[in-house]
């Protein structure tokens, strides 16, 4: 996507900063990668334990799709439960997504949808 004269952000720099953005906001265990995200981060584990390296991939979870002047996001998300409820994580999730993107990359997030595909039965304070 084309932000200024010259500039393109690419969909990946956009997942990376919607998954920064995530993991900031207090209620959030971790960030649940899709199917495809789990096979992906197998084949990194294999990788890692041939190399010795890690090789995660801090962006799985996030889906960026591009639209007409601007990107759809979604993210997918594990809360702990017992503080806040999960609509009002969402909503803040969603929230600083969008603020992130266009303080950091100047991407507006024309559509933000979070799914929270799993809790954590320990109390908040204990995820951060």
């Amino acid at each position: 996507m084309r932000v200024a004269e010259g500039v393109l952000v690419e969909p990946r720099a956009v997942a990376r900063v919607a998954a920064s953005a995530t993991r900031g906001v207090g209620g959030v265990v971790s960030l649940e990668p899709t199917l495809v995200g789990l096979v992906a981060e197998l084949g990194r584990r294999v990788a890692d334990a041939a190399t010795g390296r890690e090789a995660a991939d801090p962006v799985d979870g996030v889906r960026v799709e591009v639209c007409p002047g601007g990107h759809s996001v979604a993210v997918r998300v594990a809360l702990s439960v017992g503080g806040r409820c999960a609509r009002e994580v969402a909503a803040d999730v969603a929230g600083a997504t969008r603020d992130a993107l266009e303080r950091q990359l100047g991407v507006r997030a024309d559509r933000v949808e979070v799914s929270v595909v799993d809790v954590a039965l320990i109390p908040p304070e204990a995820a951060r």
